[in-house]
Order: structure tokens, then C-alpha cells, then sequence
């Protein structure tokens, strides 16, 4: 089984590279309605999260999430091609699963009385 992480994973900057801009609702400048709200203890919990799965599953899931975003195919099968040229060239050949780390954001607050 491989478990390695994806250290050089595409950036935002090789994902511009094929004309995809930030997916809508990622947060990409912060959680303003969050900080701006009238709450108390205002907390971020970061939880670092490994998902152990496959390369297919992952590709996979990276190409439903462009397509969700409504690009078009051409941009997504270009983008997915050299993301899986990259996978290839950090990893080797195919040996079962490997680690894919990501971070999970949980921000919590409680009304106000």
C-alpha cells in the first residue's frame, strides 16, 4: 500500500494555469460574514484530515467537482490529465492507496443573548 503525501499537490497558481479560477465558496479570502457577525466566543477549530484512497477515486472526485462548477470538459480533461502526469511523476507507478492530506475548518460562535 502507498502512503505518501501529495507535498507539491496543483496549487491554485497550476489550476490558473488551465483557466480554473477558485471554485465559488471556497473561502479563498477568509470567513467575513463569520467575523463580521454579532457572536460570542467566536472560535476556528483547523482539523488536519488524511484520506486514505485511491488515485482513481481522487481524480474522480476532482474532475465531479470542476464539472459542478460548471467548466467546460475541455478545460477539465486538460487540468486532469496533467494532474494525474503529476501524481504519476511525485509518486511512481499505481500501488494501491495512498494518503491525501487536506484541512478541515470549523468555525464555531454562539448568538448573542
Amino acid at each position: 500500500m502507498e502512503c505518501r503525501d501529495l507535498r507539491y499537490a496543483p496549487s491554485v497558481t497550476r489550476r490558473r494555469e488551465f483557466g480554473i479560477e477558485p471554485l465559488a465558496g471556497t473561502l479563498t479570502g477568509g470567513f467575513r460574514e463569520f467575523y463580521s457577525a454579532e457572536l460570542d466566543e467566536q472560535r476556528l477549530r483547523v482539523l488536519p484530515w488524511r484520506l486514505l484512497t485511491s488515485r482513481a477515486a481522487f481524480l474522480r472526485e476532482e474532475r465531479v467537482r470542476l464539472k459542478h462548477a460548471g467548466l467546460p470538459e475541455s478545460t477539465i480533461a486538460g487540468y486532469s490529465e496533467a494532474l494525474e502526469r503529476l501524481i504519476s511523476e511525485q509518486l511512481g507507478p499505481e500501488r494501491g492507496s495512498f494518503e491525501h492530506a487536506y484541512m478541515q475548518y470549523l468555525y464555531l460562535g454562539r448568538r448573542r443573548a
